[in-house]
This record gives structure tokens, sequence and C-alpha cells, in this order.
């Protein structure tokens, strides 16, 4: 299946991640909104950009598809939850997640579109400060960097275990 995909004003969208739905197969759209994937006959796509709706599409192997994706500011609004044992941030767990949500950079290559959590096992130094990050769950190189770099930079930590466990959500 070949197509462009754009949003309500029709500007073409880059970056848009273009998954044969429950298949590992997947292309990203170019710099002019366009996109080329190998389907057979019943394959749906699904199409997911950070900001707008998740569409999900039959595939069309015989004409270019062209597709259009909505606005949706709410999934702007990235979610972080996190949990830990026998550790916690000194500034506790709801100021922990503001602040992971005010410093969060996701990235600018084909891992944005992807959510899911990045779960980090840590030992925490004399000062608090988390070392030895281990990602334990991982969910794409560039999420993986991003949450191993909220944790170093983060807050220190408290508590009576010497090792934590914290799981950052990417939305």
């Amino acid at each position: 299946a070949t197509g462009i995909v754009t949003d309500e004003s029709g500007n073409p969208l880059a970056g848009v991640a273009v998954q044969i739905k429950n298949s590992k197969t997947g292309v990203v759209t170019g710099s002019d909104g366009r996109f080329s994937i190998p389907v057979s006959g019943k394959d749906s796509l699904q199409f997911s950009f950070v900001g707008f709706e998740t569409a999900s599409i039959c595939a069309d192997p015989n004409s270019p598809m062209s597709v259009v994706l909505s606005e949706n500011p709410m999934a702007l609004s990235e979610s972080v939850i996190v949990k830990s044992s026998g550790l916690e941030p000194i500034v506790g767990w709801k100021e922990f997640r503001k602040y992971l949500k005010r410093e969060m950079r996701l990235p600018a290559d084909t891992c944005r579109n992807i959510s899911g959590k990045v779960s980090l096992a840590f030992e925490i130094d004399i000062q608090g400060r988390p070392v030895n990050i281990e990602v334990r769950k991982s969910l794409c190189p560039s999420l993986d960097r991003e949450a191993v770099r909220l944790l170093k930079s983060g807050p220190i930590w408290q508590g009576s275990a010497k090792v934590g466990q914290v799981d950052i959500r990417f939305k």
C-alpha cells in the first residue's frame, strides 16, 4: 500500500508511524508525508503521531491511500507513571511525576510515536543520586536513553533499600 498522510488542513505529516495492525511491520512517513508498506489482502494499517488521533484504516493495495489525521491536544499531555520498591524521590511521587512531565523530551526519531514503559533498576549512592542505572524493560533505544537521563538528572532518592526500580511511561 502507498499513500500520503496529512493533517486536516492538507499539510503533509512527516514522521507518522504506519504499522500493519497485529504485526511488527511498520514504516514512517517521509518529509512529504508519503509512505509505502507491503500489505496482504485484509491488512489493517494503524497511523499514529504525537498530538494526533490514531487512525486505523483497511489497506488498499490497488490504489494510493489518502489519510487525514485529526489533532488531539489531549495526546500531548504525556503522562508518567512511576513506582519503586523501598526507595522514593525525596520530593515525593507527585513532584517527581511533575518533574518528569516538565523535563521529558520526546526523541525526534520513530521512537517518539511508541508508547509504553521503560523499567529502570538502579542503586543510590551516599548522596541519594541514582547510579548503576540498568534498563530492565526496553521500549526503544532513544526512549530508553531519555528515561535514564531523566532519572540521572532528577531529584535525589531516599529509603531503606539500596536498589530501586522505577517505570517511566511514555504515551
